[in-house]
């Protein structure tokens, strides 16, 4: 046994593949499935109401703890995407200058930002009411940051796609 892996499809392909998939998913998620941008926009109108939970300090050092100690190391997963376009950008360099990994950076910033004033709120005696009307403020603006990002990003896989197309197979 070499080790070596074997992808169905050159890696290119596999790059842009997976660059379209993860969009969609974010853009489009599947009917009836809480996740994406549209699930981003629900948490983002909703979190004015987490101050009328009977436990809210509860309520929010679970969602410092979603975003931050479950969510892959931190930065809700943010961070592991935006190594991946590092990585991807060695076998893409037109990935690199299109979709820049400091792109996600700054998005993965943002979601600490808005784990801070969860974790902020969690170690309150009272509740703020306006500490969870600002954490909706961050999600709304991450939901739009990131409906941007990944249009950008299916934009950029579908255009790497199409160039795969147009060129013809190594034989």
């Amino acid at each position: 046994m070499s080790g070596a892996l074997e992808l169905g499809r050159p890696l290119n392909d596999a790059i842009g593949l997976a660059l379209q998939r993860n969009a969609r998913a974010m853009l489009e998620p599947a009917p009836g499935l809480a996740a994406g941008i549209p699930a981003m926009r629900a948490l983002a109108a909703g979190f004015h109401e987490w101050s009328d939970i009977d436990d809210w300090s509860w309520a929010a050092r679970f969602g410092y703890q979603v975003v931050i100690k479950r969510g892959a190391g931190g930065k809700f997963f943010r961070s592991l995407y935006a190594d991946f376009l590092r990585e991807a950008a060695v076998s893409v360099p037109e990935l690199g200058e299109a979709l820049p990994a400091a792109r996600m950076d700054a998005i993965a910033d943002r979601w600490c930002e808005l784990a801070a004033v969860l974790k902020d709120q969690s170690e309150r005696e009272v509740c703020e009411p306006e500490l969870f009307q600002r954490a909706g403020r961050i999600a709304g603006d991450l939901a739009d940051v990131e409906e941007a990002f990944f249009s950008d990003a299916l934009r950029v896989a579908e255009r790497l796609d199409s160039g795969a197309a147009a060129q013809p197979a190594a034989g």
